[in-house]
């Protein structure tokens, strides 16, 4: 791993929402970001939006993902979702992938060193 990706992961590892931050940043951020840059959505209202959607991810990772009951509740989420086509993985979902594997092994490596 280079020193600038280590400087990456011990930055949003000494915030303990970055996960959160992560998740709203992946799902949403990126898609409206356009939008925003268009002037459709001003500055306020942006923060607004991604204060929602942290405040979201915060909840789903820490509230429900965890139990399994719940997991299964949350699904009732979809029930206005039935008709949309199912997910797929593009080519940048991919590419995510293969950074996030890369990173991930080198992160395996560090730990079973004892280095981390």
């Amino acid at each position: 791993m280079d020193s600038f990706t280590k400087q990456m992961i011990d930055k949003v590892m000494e915030d303990e929402h970055s996960a959160a931050k992560a998740l709203a940043y992946f799902m949403f951020r990126e898609i409206v970001e356009d939008i925003h840059a268009e002037g459709k959505i001003t500055d306020e209202e942006m923060k607004e939006l991604n204060k929602a959607a942290c405040n979201r991810g915060a909840f789903l990772l820490e509230h429900i993902l965890p139990n399994e009951d719940l997991r299964t509740a949350f699904r009732i989420e979809a029930i206005n979702c039935t008709g949309w086509d199912p997910p797929e993985i593009d080519e940048e979902l991919e590419r995510r992938k293969k950074f996030y594997e890369e990173i991930g092994s080198d992160l395996s490596k560090i730990r079973k060193m004892g280095l981390s």
